[in-house]
């Protein structure tokens, strides 16, 4: 039988228990790493997944903004009708299938109009032009011309703003009607919120519309549009015109 000496026995001991401590460190290494290897394939999906999400997001942006369907349509139904003076009092917000103005024209210069619905071009071109006031000129025997920008194919006018008319063609005795079907008829409103204000070389030009006749001997200091200019008002106004105040 061999005898192994202490030293020996010891030195053997200590190596077996080295080679247990590596192959103990070697697992855990090798676990670890397995769990690294799952923790970047989270990772690589969570990427990717983002990268979807971007292309995705980036794709939606790309497209054309869609606006929102209003739940239900209008409803438009019944006529509303006026002939020059008949006066315009509506209080209401109304969808009409059609809205009628008939008025004379005695000449083809420039005039005024305010309406309480909106217009597009079609509505008036074959008999009217219309024009935005965009500014003011004063004339040497003291009226005032209303500087004008024209509005064609495309354009369209807006509620309650005052406005310059001219006919195409003069007709004392035969009104021209400006209609508009499927409209909304807004509310009239007083004169003070229909108003376009010009500042020229520290005048204040307001220019308002009025749905209600307007007596100037009660109103004094105005004008109204004569002859294609504004001259000093006398007398009276009919509704659905503008008058001018300088201050």
């Amino acid at each position: 039988m061999t005898t192994v000496s202490q030293p020996l026995q010891s030195e053997a001991l200590a190596f077996l228990d080295a080679i247990e401590q590596a192959k103990a460190n070697a697992e855990r290494r090798a676990a670890e790493m397995e769990q690294a290897n799952l923790d970047l394939s989270r990772e690589l999906a969570d990427a990717s997944k983002t990268v979807e999400q971007l292309k995705a997001e980036l794709a939606a942006s790309q497209q054309p903004a869609v606006e929102p369907k209003p739940d239900t349509e209008p409803t438009y139904s019944g006529t509303l009708s006026y002939s020059d003076p008949t006066p315009y009092v509506n209080q209401e917000k109304l969808n009409v299938s059609l809205f009628a103005y008939a008025r004379k024209y005695k000449s083809t210069k420039w005039g005024t109009l305010v309406l309480p619905v909106a217009l597009d071009y079609a509505d008036w071109k074959e008999r009217f032009e219309i024009a935005e006031i965009v500014g003011v000129t004063a004339n040497a025997n003291g009226t005032y011309t209303a500087k004008r920008k024209v509005l064609g194919e495309g354009s369209s006018t807006v509620p309650n703003r005052p406005y310059l008319l001219r006919a195409k063609t003069a007709n004392a005795n035969t009104a021209q009607v400006i209609k508009k079907q499927n409209c909304t008829v807004f509310p009239a409103t007083p004169d003070v919120d229909n108003v376009v204000k010009i500042v020229v070389d520290g005048k204040t030009f307001r220019f308002l519309g009025s749905y209600l006749p307007i007596d100037f001997s009660v109103l004094p200091g105005h004008y109204y549009a004569s002859g294609g200019n504004f001259v000093s008002a006398t007398g009276s106004l009919n509704p659905m015109r503008v008058y001018l105040e300088i201050s």
